[in-house]
């Protein structure tokens, strides 16, 4: 059990750090305050960069896991759609890009599970080569 809840957070962690750094690094470069916002196009950096990380993060989940990665993976991402739904219902922590269009705001929590089911999926595969003796070159 402990396992399952270290596998879960360490995928977690894979995604915020990265995102939260990159979202301070970009305030510093562009010298803006996050109250000021951000133009469409680093927003949407920032939601590809965070399916990317989803999917890493749902990598790492199911990794760790010693049971049933892709079932970790999606544990992760449906707390990432919780955390999403919190957030959204108690406003935007000003540090945190404002979505400039509406398609900013659905895209990024969905694909983030989805992408997260990647990453166990991918993790599960390659668990299942490794264990039948297939190792890519």
């Amino acid at each position: 059990m402990a396992r399952s809840v270290l596998a879960v957070v360490a995928g977690f962690l894979v995604i915020a750090v990265p995102l939260n750094l990159a979202n301070l690094l970009m305030f510093a470069i562009v010298a803006r305050t996050p109250q000021s916002g951000f133009p469409p196009s680093f927003e949407w950096l920032n939601a590809a960069s965070s399916l990317v990380l989803a999917v890493a993060g749902g990598y790492v989940a199911a990794r760790l896991s010693r049971r049933r990665p892709v079932v970790h993976a999606s544990v992760l991402g449906v707390i990432l759609l919780l955390l999403t739904a919190l957030t959204l219902s108690i406003g935007r922590p000003p540090w945190i890009p404002r979505p400039s269009f509406g398609l900013a705001l659905v895209v990024p929590p969905l694909g983030r599970f989805g992408c997260t089911v990647i990453g166990g999926l991918l993790a599960a595969h390659l668990i299942r080569r490794r264990s039948a003796g297939i190792v890519a070159h």
